[in-house]
């Protein structure tokens, strides 16, 4: 009868599952058990109610493991979970019930690359909507329970990238730490170099950056080494570097991290009293600065008689070394890196928050 009115879509899901429920108890034991547990997780499947579905199988099987009919759900059920995460079916689930449902019932995933695929695209999702410890969980399982050796690798950088965009520095070294293997790829220990500094540097040990750094170059490790440089309190070598960065093509506009690390090297500058590097900064970045919204603070800065000591100076040099270089880092990585777009982070956490 249940089936006929599933047919014809007449059928009452709760009076369903209330009724199957009833006659599965009077059959405990049976073979005919199994059938009604069969046809009861198929209603919920049908109707995407997913959990009462999953959890249906999840007993059937724990009480029939040989049935042949529940053998078959099994095979139907692992269809549903691949559709449900490899197909987007659960784009209709909101985002935390989606991680919920697949943690709960984990052990669905296929084995291979279409399981660790299943993994990444819950992972990108969340990461899409700034659920970055949830995303970060995600691959931190698949590490621990599904890769070896470079793959492993290449997602702990994934990984390392999203607990530093979660300003969490000690969980990103922390990962690389437990996958770092010998002859990786040029381009991926690199990578992983990148990340290392940013997190060393972001878990206040400045020092040991900049030596990892030391054997590293490029415009992203040349920023790193600002960073790294201006917590150190060597003021000069910061804004040294800052000049050499933009001292390219003047035709070329300063797009807004880099007038702002132009205005970080004029502070630097007055900090270390230097006055013949000063005049240098506002020679050569004047004209690219003069039609910029930062044009009044660069002025203000580089000027010959801007004190250390004076208030407006503080003000202005406080606004400077408060910016948040985590955005301009993860945009330059991304940049400089072949990495999957939906698993890097635009934004960093709020400060203070993880």
């Amino acid at each position: 009868t249940l089936l006929v009115l599933n047919q014809t879509g007449k059928i009452d899901l709760v009076k369903a599952a209330e009724t199957l429920s009833a006659e599965a108890l009077l059959w405990r034991g049976n073979p005919l058990e199994a059938d009604m547990q069969k046809l009861l997780a198929e209603l919920y499947f049908e109707h995407k109610d997913y959990r009462l579905g999953f959890e249906t199988v999840k007993k059937a099987t724990a009480f029939y493991p040989e049935s042949p009919p529940i053998n078959a759900l099994l095979d139907e059920t692992r269809l549903v979970f691949n559709d449900l995460f490899l197909n987007g079916a659960s784009d209709q689930l909101a985002d935390v019930d989606a991680l919920s449902l697949f943690y709960d019932f984990r052990q669905l995933t296929p084995t291979g690359a279409r399981g660790d695929e299943m993994i990444r695209n819950l992972a990108r999702r969340l990461v899409k909507v700034d659920l970055l410890p949830q995303a970060a969980d995600l691959l931190e399982y698949q590490i621990d329970s599904r890769l070896q050796g470079v793959a492993q690798a290449q997602v702990a950088a994934d990984l390392a990238l999203i607990r530093i965009a979660d300003r969490n520095p000690e969980a990103a070294l922390r990962v690389l730490n437990r996958t770092r293997i010998a002859d990786l790829p040029p381009s991926l220990e690199r990578q992983r170099r990148i990340l290392e500094a940013r997190a060393l540097i972001d878990a206040n040990r400045e020092d040991l950056a900049l030596d990892l750094l030391a054997r590293v170059d490029g415009r992203e490790a040349d920023l790193l080494r600002v960073d790294g440089y201006w917590k150190t309190k060597a003021y000069s070598q910061a804004s040294d570097l800052i000049e050499t960065i933009y001292s390219g093509d003047e035709a070329v506009p300063l797009s807004e991290p880099a007038r702002m690390n132009v205005l970080k090297a004029g502070v630097g500058l007055v900090l270390a009293d230097d006055q013949l590097g000063l005049s240098r900064i506002r020679s050569k970045f004047s004209d690219r600065m003069a039609q910029s919204a930062e044009w009044p603070m660069f002025e203000f800065i580089t000027r010959p008689d801007a004190k250390p000591a004076g208030v407006e100076f503080k003000k202005a040099a406080r606004e400077v070394s408060g910016l948040d270089s985590l955005s301009a880092f993860l945009s330059a990585y991304k940049q400089a890196f072949a990495t999957d777009p939906a698993l890097t982070p635009t934004e960093p956490s709020p400060q203070g928050e993880v």
